[in-house]
């Protein structure tokens, strides 16, 4: 059983960012380093229950909302989506989302409920919706660390804005009791050397937020889009003969390692 634990959110306002990408990725690596990992679902789409193979359930809202136990609404994440038997569960998300978003109750249940995973989990990294909601508020609070994803769109970049204004906010709100994650980074992603705009926007990102640290850039490889497909991670996705999916593979996990090895320091620091 681990003594501390980091909750890292990865949050972001516009869709489409790569969050959820991020979020289960993230889950499948540290937990093929021998961690035990939580990725909690917060997005009534599902679509991190369903890139790992799960149907979206209305666990959230029932542990949130609902004062359900946690062993009643922790799942087993399947051994396929990591590629071998790793310590990785889901707490899924679905419909009934939408009324924890809107609950002005959220925020505390969400911090206190999730202070009870402290020296359970090594890791718990939560998947959040686009927009700003109670929701997002919460995790906020019960967060460690926020990490913001942002393709090499400008108006992705530009979205970056609101959500450090809105963590600003929540910070403030909070007057002590609850106080906001720190932010461990931003991910510029999907970046596309051959596109001026990508070229232009990575420039227009370090800019704009030089005061925060921006990890480098992951491009815009097949591999991702591959296992998004397959509903694996890109650490069990397998290329056969092709040659150039191999190579994609390769690249993406030695980008993406990057970001893990800066997420899995944070477990040994604590765990010092």
């Amino acid at each position: 059983m681990a003594k501390n634990t980091v909750i890292l959110s990865i949050c972001g306002r516009k869709g489409g960012i790569t969050k959820t990408t991020v979020a289960t990725n993230l889950a499948a690596a540290l937990a093929l380093e021998g961690l035990n990992v939580l990725l909690i679902e917060s997005d009534g789409q599902g679509n991190a229950s369903q890139a790992m193979g799960l149907e979206p359930q209305d666990d959230f809202f029932e542990l949130v909302l609902g004062d359900a136990e946690f062993i009643d609404v922790i799942r087993p994440v399947p051994v396929e989506f990591a590629g071998k038997p790793v310590d990785l569960d889901l707490l899924s998300a679905s419909n009934m989302q939408r009324k924890v978003e809107e609950s002005k109750a959220t925020p505390q249940q969400m911090y206190e409920r999730f202070q009870e995973l402290r020296g359970v989990y090594d890791v718990v990294i939560g998947d959040t919706s686009p927009g700003l909601t109670e929701v997002h508020t919460g995790w906020y609070y019960a967060s460690d660390y926020v990490l913001l994803p942002t393709t090499c769109e400008t108006h992705s970049i530009n979205s970056i804005a609101d959500s450090l204004a809105f963590l600003k906010q929540a910070d403030e709100a909070g007057a002590g009791q609850y106080p906001a994650a720190k932010v461990l980074g931003i991910l510029p992603n999907r970046y596309n050397k051959g596109v001026n705009n990508s070229q232009f926007n990575l420039g227009l990102l370090y800019g704009l937020y030089k005061d925060y640290h921006i990890y480098e850039r992951l491009r815009d490889l097949i591999a991702w889009e591959t296992a998004s497909r397959a509903s694996r991670s890109i650490y069990s996705l397998t290329a056969g003969n092709d040659r150039r999916l191999s190579m994609s593979i390769k690249d993406a996990r030695k980008e993406f390692g990057r970001v893990v090895e800066s997420v899995y320091a944070l477990t040994k620091a604590v765990r010092a």
